[in-house]
């Protein structure tokens, strides 16, 4: 095994958070550059030989203040708090600060800034999570370098850093054997390093409920793609308490050999939210399903009855009679539209929504919806071009596609005026198909461009006369967004202004049978 100070720094050079350290008048001596640009913006050139506290959020500086005063004979404590970025705007971090010390006098002042700004919007939404519903936000992770002149300084800074970071981190190699591991690893799992290292994942039970084929192929997998990954997964500590850790991890390389570097973030409170928000949602999903289902009942009779009237001898009935007959049933088709998209709304956004994926071909998908289409194109007098590949073969559920499909190109039919034309076109990028539904019609301006998927996000247009009188119940966006998503899949729209067209673009993964 190599002197774990080799390891020590192979580790800070791939650590994900911020790092800075700072001199006695607590000025920036270093930071870790790549971390500082990616999250910040800032280079080693804008912040060595700054006053910390000139970064941090005017209404935080008071706090920061008296928690560094509190916390100067403890050497160590952690506090979140808002600091500016290159840009001007500020985001949430939480800061670890550890007091270094040289000859038992403080020489230093080690930080570990972690990007929590996600996190605490995910807090924000949490306290509105009764009425608005919002599932949680992932935590993110940032990957950072460092560097240093003095190697023997350079390996004891490493060694500082792992030791006092306040997340769990686990170096292993791509077989599951465990090779290093910090202090807060061993706190969090409740064993010591004589029983932890150079052991196989498998020799612990709270990882024994791990796939470990499925783990290891994760990891070799991502030496060939972007060197890192992150995965949730439930353990059970050395005492059997139960906790939701996500692990995050990136791939290093030390010689010829690949190593795993796994941070390890507690997320147990968050995935209890998590499912509350879930809970609640279901229960809105199942109250709305029960409404809607309970107005489709008289809804058929009315709409039954309208037809009985409709079919008798009309010499019999008065035409104001007839009139009043006809608009209450164009209610009723009106009505019974809004119960099924709000239906269709109640069952993907329930998480017991389930998809009948099978491997088919999207392409003949496609070519149906033009075909069920062609007719109301044709009564516009509307060219429709289809250009795609034969096979675009994946796995998906053809009902839920095809509704999307559908939903597009009736879209594009609806607000293209007559003689206008509609191209339908597919494309492969990476590991997606992307397919394409053109028009030349009305197009977006920018601020409705930003209403188009949103639930029940109709847009009015009352200044255009000419399509006047186009109705839609402000789901059928939201639904095919939904429906995207429940495939892992994306829509996105362009349009360059009123009167110039738009195009819709979804893609859907490549999923090999």
């Amino acid at each position: 095994m190599k002197d774990p100070l080799f390891y020590y720094k192979l580790i800070a050079e791939n650590a994900n958070d911020m790092i800075r350290v700072l001199d006695n008048n607590f000025r920036i001596e270093y930071i870790n550059e790549g971390a500082h640009r990616r999250i910040l913006g800032y280079s080693s050139k804008d912040l060595i030989g700054q006053f910390v506290l000139n970064f941090v959020h005017p209404e935080d500086k008071e706090k920061v203040i008296n928690f560094t005063r509190k916390h100067l004979k403890k050497k160590s404590g952690i506090i979140e708090l808002r600091i500016k970025k290159n840009d001007g705007n500020y985001i949430w971090v939480e800061t670890n600060g550890k007091i270094i010390e040289r000859d038992d006098h403080p020489s230093q002042i080690l930080i570990i800034l972690r990007n929590i700004d996600k996190q605490k919007k995910y807090e924000r939404k949490i306290k509105r999570s009764e009425k608005q519903l919002q599932k949680v936000n992932a935590l993110l992770e940032k990957q950072i370098k460092e560097r240093s002149r003095n190697l023997k300084q350079v390996e004891k800074k490493y060694q500082d850093l792992f030791e006092a970071s306040p997340n769990p981190i686990i170096i292993s190699d791509l077989d599951g054997y465990i090779i290093d591991c910090n202090q807060a690893t061993l706190k969090k799992l409740g064993f010591s390093k004589d029983e932890f290292l150079d052991k196989h994942y498998t020799s612990y039970k709270d990882f024994q409920d791990l796939n470990i084929k499925n783990l290891k192929q994760k990891f070799r997998n991502s030496i060939k793609k972007d060197m890192t990954g992150s995965f949730d997964v439930q353990l059970i500590t050395k005492n059997g308490k139960l906790i939701w850790v996500n692990f995050n991890f990136s791939i290093f390389k030390s010689g010829t050999k690949h190593l795993i570097q796994i941070i390890l973030h507690d997320i147990t409170e968050s995935k209890k939210k998590e499912s509350e928000l879930i809970r609640i949602s279901d229960l809105k999903s199942e109250n709305l399903k029960t409404i809607t289902h309970e107005l489709k009942i008289p809804l058929t009779a009315i709409k039954g009855n309208c037809d009985l009237i409709l079919n008798l001898d009309s010499q019999k009935i008065e035409e104001k009679i007839l009139k009043m007959v006809e608009n209450i049933k164009q209610g009723t088709n009106r009505l019974e539209l809004l119960i099924n998209h709000l239906l269709e709304v109640a069952f993907l956004k329930s998480s017991k929504a389930l998809l009948n994926k099978e491997y088919q071909n999207l392409a003949d998908l496609i070519k149906d919806a033009v075909k069920q289409l062609s007719l109301r194109a044709k009564a516009k007098s509307i060219e429709i071009d289809v250009d795609i590949h034969d096979r675009l073969y994946t796995k998906f559920d053809r009902e839920k596609l095809n509704n999307v499909l559908l939903n597009l190109i009736n879209n594009a039919i609806k607000f293209t005026q007559e003689g206008g034309k509609v191209r339908i076109k597919s494309g492969i990028d990476k590991e997606n198909y992307i397919v394409s539904i053109r028009d030349t019609g009305i197009g977006f301006i920018e601020g409705e461009k930003e209403k188009l998927f949103k639930e029940f996000g109709k847009i009015e247009r009352n200044d255009e006369d000419w399509l006047v009188g186009i109705e839609g119940t402000g789901l059928g966006l939201f639904i095919t967004k939904r429906a995207l998503e429940l495939h892992d899949g994306k829509i996105w729209v362009e349009s360059e202004g009123r009167g110039k067209g738009s195009k819709f673009s979804f893609s859907i993964p490549i999923i090999e049978n």
